[in-house]
């Protein structure tokens, strides 16, 4: 048993290596910023995931444009695993965008006396639990993962945005942190 576990890591970490994916962590840099230590991870604690693609200029998985702004990070877990409200606060908006985030749900937060707004994309059909104007609290189900809209298989694109709904760097948290302010699983 013991042996099976060595090699399973080993497995992972040369996976990891090879496609620059992050197994349960985050890569380079973090930005720190003390008014949103609170956000967690949006699934159920202890839920292992993937992180398959980073914020910021990359390939495009789909199309295959070169240096395409993305504008959150992608992280996926499980087939069927539960979204969480990664904070208390109010639903924003829910919907469906067929050429992007598929189905997805937009949280507004007051952190600190400022506005955040967090989003979770590419949610599997039928499965957002929450409407316009309802109070969630952190760690509330919104939702299932799914592969939704313009998706290569089954993940969570999370983002954060500062004010307003955007898609562009300069209203957009790198939202990374969120990963390191969450134990991590042991499995």
């Amino acid at each position: 048993m013991v042996i099976a576990y060595i090699i399973c890591i080993i497995m992972v970490a040369f996976i990891s290596l090879i496609t620059g994916m992050t197994i349960g962590a985050t890569g380079g840099e973090v930005q720190e910023l003390n008014d949103l230590k609170d956000l967690q991870i949006p699934f159920p604690d202890g839920t292992y995931y993937v992180k398959t693609s980073d914020y910021g200029y990359r390939v495009h998985p789909v199309t295959g444009e070169q240096n395409k702004f993305h504008s959150g990070i992608d992280i996926a877990p499980p087939m069927g695993t539960e979204i969480v409200a990664s904070a208390s606060g109010t639903v924003l908006e829910t919907g469906y965008a067929p050429s992007g985030l598929g189905y997805y749900v937009y949280i507004e937060h007051d952190i600190a006396g400022k506005k955040y707004i967090t989003a979770y994309g590419h949610m599997a059909e039928g499965s957002i639990v929450v409407s316009k104007g309802q109070n969630v609290q952190a760690k509330q189900k919104i939702g299932i993962v799914g592969t939704t809209g313009m998706s290569t298989g089954i993940h969570l694109h999370f983002m954060i945005m500062v004010d307003r709904v955007c898609f562009v760097s300069d209203c957009l948290l790198d939202p990374s942190f969120v990963l390191e302010n969450t134990p991590k699983s042991e499995n």
